[in-house]
């Protein structure tokens, strides 16, 4: 069984979120039983894959608008939340230090937002401690 690759642009912000904190999407987002036809099931949400490498996106918590999955990960990284309002919308920043030091930064129209883009620019920078041990309830 070979997994087909899934193009980045193709996967939802929160499983973008879930893949680069190091969960894996098979093994830790679902529990698959076997269905018919090839295909597997989800026991968690029940959403259908099938052994070429199509899998659900719906176990993986929403990073991108639910506090009770994001919040912890804030709190555990040290992140910081600030606004720019230039007359405009407000734009929302994280980042790990107020100060840059040379760290990256995350924009977004909500702090959710701007966090998940935080957690995505940290992992493909290799700054990401996925060593962390996550909450049982942030993995589900």
């Amino acid at each position: 069984m070979t997994a087909q690759h899934v193009p980045e642009l193709d996967k939802p912000l929160h499983v973008q979120v879930a893949e680069a904190l190091g969960l894996d999407h098979d093994n830790d987002l679902h529990e698959w039983d076997e269905a018919s036809e090839g295909r597997k099931q989800c026991t968690r949400c029940g959403g259908y894959g099938n052994w070429s490498g199509q899998k659900p996106f719906q176990c993986a918590k929403r990073y991108d608008f639910d506090w009770s999955a994001t919040g912890p990960i804030i709190e555990r990284h040290l992140i910081w939340l600030e606004t720019i309002d230039d007359e405009g919308p407000i734009i929302w920043i994280a980042t790990r230090s107020p100060h840059g030091n040379d760290e990256p930064s995350g924009y977004g129209q909500t702090p959710l937002l701007a966090v998940c883009s935080l957690l995505l620019q940290l992992a493909k920078a290799g700054k990401l401690d996925t060593s962390v041990t996550l909450p049982a309830q942030i993995v589900r």
